[in-house]
């Protein structure tokens, strides 16, 4: 995966994309190394993390998302930083598509924070959650540590 093409813009609906086409596989080349996500419940704070939590999603057997981005506000952009607010909806089931149209898992707003990389490609320094509204029982992407899924 190449960034240096992105736009902040593009670079942040690529890397939903990435989660829901490629299950996350590649997400972690779209952060810095030292990254932090944080979903209110879950929070990693490397690209090793972010890596290993998708591994470790992967291991678990399929699972189908969408994540749809709205409302996109680029709120500061400099040369090499910039800050993008967007609203997120996220649908999300186990299992191969096609499933049942569920509601939506989490719907909130999503903030990320970015910075050119040294080969000058954008990539997300900091992104956070803040959940509006979710399914607590499904809003459950990621394990913890402790094997139960969480955030």
């Amino acid at each position: 995966m190449t960034t240096k093409a992105f736009e902040p813009v593009d670079l942040i609906i690529q890397s939903w994309g990435e989660l829901d086409r490629n299950g996350g596989r590649d997400l972690a080349d779209y952060f810095t190394e030292a990254a932090v996500w944080d979903l209110g419940t879950t929070r990693f704070s490397s690209r090793r993390e972010i890596r290993d939590a998708m591994t470790a999603r992967a291991a678990r057997g399929h699972r189908t998302t969408r994540h749809l981005v709205s409302n996109i506000e680029v709120l500061t952009r400099s040369d090499d930083r910039a800050v993008i607010l967007s609203v997120l909806q996220l649908y999300g089931n186990d299992g191969e598509p096609p499933l049942a149209v569920p509601t939506p898992t989490a719907i909130g707003d999503s903030e990320d924070h970015l910075v050119r990389g040294d080969s000058g490609e954008w990539l997300i320094a900091s992104r956070v959650f803040h959940a509006v509204f979710v399914d607590p029982d499904r809003f459950a992407p990621f394990a913890a540590p402790d094997g139960h899924r969480h955030g």
